[in-house]
């Protein structure tokens, strides 16, 4: 009776072992569970957090790239733009500015082909005027030759002859100077002579009389030609000859 005790007792204190090991195990085998259930779950969220923050860091750097991208590409737009326009507006203003200055070439072509035009046709109307005009002066000038060499061989005829008269007439002339002078010389030596002896014959005679002075005048005068020879005193007391 005992040992039928003892057994089941054994076999209670084996079974509640068991039991005790079975449910010891199982709730380490629980525990075990659950500590990896929850680091299994742990991991899984670590991970899901990790490839959610992954995720969102990439995504985050993907819209931080893409608004990165989308102003770099819309400030190099904006600088092709702007390049564009300026481009554009050069392009523009060179355009306009050729065509201004076309224009003004144009315009300074046509003015200078208007001038040169004007002033080809005012040397060609000069020339022509010119032209007619020496045809006309030579005409006139050969007319005026012919007349100018008829009335020059005239006039050097008539020089000619007026010279060789002239001369003519300054040989007579001179001859007739030479033999005037000559003939003054001889009236002065003969008035000088005259008059010496006129003094010679007033003195003589102003020792007659001082009422004689007339007579002496009349007489030099008489000597002399008719001519006056010098200055006389109307007192009779002498004269005074140059």
């Amino acid at each position: 009776m005992d040992r039928t005790k003892d057994k089941e007792q054994q076999k209670t204190k084996v079974n509640g072992q068991d039991k005790e090991q079975q449910k010891t195990k199982e709730k380490g085998q629980g525990r075990e569970q659950h500590k990896t259930k929850e680091e299994g779950q742990g991991r899984e969220q670590q991970k899901t957090k990790e490839n959610g923050q992954d995720k969102e860091q990439q995504k985050t750097k993907e819209k931080g790239q893409g608004r990165q991208q989308q102003k770099t590409k819309e400030k190099g737009q904006e600088r092709e733009q702007q390049k564009t326009k300026e481009k554009g507006q050069g392009r523009e203003q060179q355009k306009m500015k050729e065509n201004g200055q076309d224009k003004e070439q144009q315009k300074t072509k046509v003015n200078g082909q208007d001038k040169e035009q004007q002033k080809t046709k005012e040397k060609g109307q000069g020339r022509e005027q010119q032209k007619t005009k020496e045809e006309g002066q030579g005409r006139g000038q050969q007319k005026t030759k012919e007349n100018g060499q008829d009335k020059e061989q005239q006039k050097t005829k008539e020089n000619g002859q007026d010279k060789e008269q002239q001369k003519t007439k300054e040989e007579g002339q001179g001859r007739e100077q030479q033999k005037t002078k000559e003939e003054g010389q001889g009236r002065e030596q003969q008035k000088t002579k005259e008059n010496g002896q006129g003094r010679e014959h007033r003195r003589q005679k102003r020792k007659r009389g001082a009422g004689q002075g007339g007579e002496r005048k009349e007489y030099l005068r008489s000597a002399g030609g008719g001519r006056s020879l010098g200055r006389w005193s109307c007192s009779g007391g002498g004269s005074d000859l140059p």
